[in-house]
């Protein structure tokens, strides 16, 4: 599906709003129902997604995506894996969608807290 999402992204030309922004679920331990996870290649657009939530009483929080995670999807008999195990769930999912996303900007948004919260949001 994230491969889809991109190519399908690519090919329309869709902008900021399409290709670039990729809501995934991941899991809540780390941040609750109160900050969504943010992590990507393209610090102008974390940036913008920020305030962007800001404004709209959305709170996300920006997670690192360092080439260290990505040791977590190697695998023996496969190009990758899309499991990274338990540790860093929400950044090994990121550090999957950046190997389909070479040369492309985009963020990736972890919702699935923030998603299911009792909370209602202006």
């Amino acid at each position: 599906m994230a491969k889809r999402t991109l190519v399908l992204g690519c090919a329309t030309g869709i902008g900021n709003a399409g290709a670039r922004l990729l809501a995934a679920r991941g899991d809540r331990l780390a941040l609750g129902d109160v900050n969504a996870a943010v992590l990507g290649t393209d610090q102008e657009l974390i940036d913008e997604i920020i305030a962007a939530g800001r404004e709209v009483g959305e709170k996300f929080w920006q997670l690192p995506l360092d080439k260290e995670y990505s040791k977590q999807i190697r695998s023996d008999i496969a190009d990758i894996k899309n499991v990274g195990g338990r540790k860093a769930g929400t950044i090994t999912a990121a550090a999957f969608l950046k190997e389909f996303a070479d040369g492309i900007s985009w963020a990736h948004l972890d919702i699935a807290g923030t998603a299911w919260g009792d909370e209602a949001k202006p």
